[in-house]
C-alpha cells in the first residue's frame, strides 16, 4: 500500500520511522510540509492512503484539501481539532489520530485503510477481467464473482437461486455447488434481474428458468426449483409479482 505523509518536518521524520519499523507492508512514496510539495506529490505518485496532518498552517491544511479535487485515495487525519471534525466528515476520512502517536492506534487505522486498499485493487481486477470475459462471451456474458479463493466465472443459467447475507451474497448453483461472493445482493439485484431473476423475498432472488411450480404449504407460499431439488418462500407481498413472471413465462413458451 502507497503512503504519502503530509505534516510537520519533525512529525514526518516520526511517522516515517513508525511505518518503517512497525508496517512492512506499507511503502512510504514521499513527505511533504508545503501545499505546493504536497499537490506535486499526489499526482506524481498517486498514493492509495494519505496520512494528514490538519494542525498545519491554513495554507497547507484546508486549503490543501479544497485543491486536491476528487479524492483518488484514502485519508487519515492526524490531531483533527474536535471543532473542525465535522467540517471535515464529508472528506470520507477513514480515521482522525491524536498526536503523539500511538502504535496501536495507528495499527488499527492503517489495517482499516489496508481493507479499502483491497477492495480498490480487488475491484479494479474485476472490471478489467469482466471486461475481458465480455469481449470473448459475446453468447453468454459470465459473472464475475469476488470470492475467498479469487474470482470465479459463473453463467446466470448456472445459478439456481442467490441469498443475501448482510456484506456477502450466497449462490447456489444447478450442480449443487455454492459460492459465497463479497458484497451484498443489491450489487447484483440489478444485473441479475435483467437477466430473467426475480426477487422472492428480501433476501432472495431465483432464476426463474429453473422454476417447477409454485405451491402453498399452509399459507406459505414456496417456489420449487427443478423438480424439488430446492425450495425457497415467496414474501407474502410478492407472490402476485412473482405468479406475473412465472405463469407469464410459459404461456409466451407454448406459443
Amino acid at each position: 500500500m502507497r503512503v504519502l505523509i503530509i505534516d510537520g518536518q519533525s512529525e514526518m521524520d516520526q511517522l516515517n520511522h513508525l511505518l518503517n519499523k512497525h508496517f512492512p507492508q506499507v511503502e512510504v512514496v514521499g513527505m511533504a510540509h508545503s501545499a505546493a510539495a504536497a499537490l506535486a506529490l499526489v499526482e506524481e505518485t498517486a498514493p492509495d492512503l494519505v496520512l494528514l496532518g490538519l494542525d498545519l498552517s491554513k495554507e497547507i491544511g484546508r486549503s490543501l484539501l479544497l485543491r486536491m479535487g476528487k479524492q483518488r485515495f484514502a485519508l487519515i487525519f492526524l490531531a483533527v481539532p474536535e471543532e473542525q471534525s465535522t467540517q471535515h466528515t464529508s472528506c470520507s476520512a477513514l480515521q482522525c489520530l491524536p498526536k503523539p502517536l500511538e502504535v496501536d492506534q495507528l495499527a488499527i487505522a492503517l489495517y482499516k485503510a489496508w481493507d479499502h486498499w483491497l477492495y480498490k485493487e480487488a475491484y479494479q481486477q474485476l472490471i478489467a477481467l469482466a471486461d475481458s470475459v465480455k469481449k470473448s462471451c459475446k453468447k453468454e456474458e459470465r459473472l464475475v464473482l469476488p470470492t475467498a479463493n479469487g474470482p470465479q466465472l459463473v453463467l446466470p443459467t448456472n445459478i439456481l437461486y442467490c441469498e443475501g447475507n448482510k456484506s456477502y451474497t450466497h449462490f447456489f448453483l444447478v450442480s449443487g455447488q455454492k459460492l459465497v461472493a463479497s458484497y451484498g445482493l443489491y450489487r447484483y439485484a440489478q444485473e441479475l434481474e435483467e437477466l430473467g431473476f426475480v426477487q422472492v423475498n428480501r433476501d432472495i432472488l431465483v432464476n426463474i428458468s429453473h422454476v417447477t411450480n409454485l405451491s402453498r404449504k399452509d399459507t406459505v407460499q414456496e417456489l420449487v426449483l427443478l423438480d424439488g431439488k430446492a425450495t425457497v418462500h415467496v414474501a407474502r407481498s410478492m407472490v402476485a409479482m412473482v405468479k406475473e413472471k412465472l405463469y407469464g413465462r410459459k404461456k409466451k413458451k407454448r406459443k
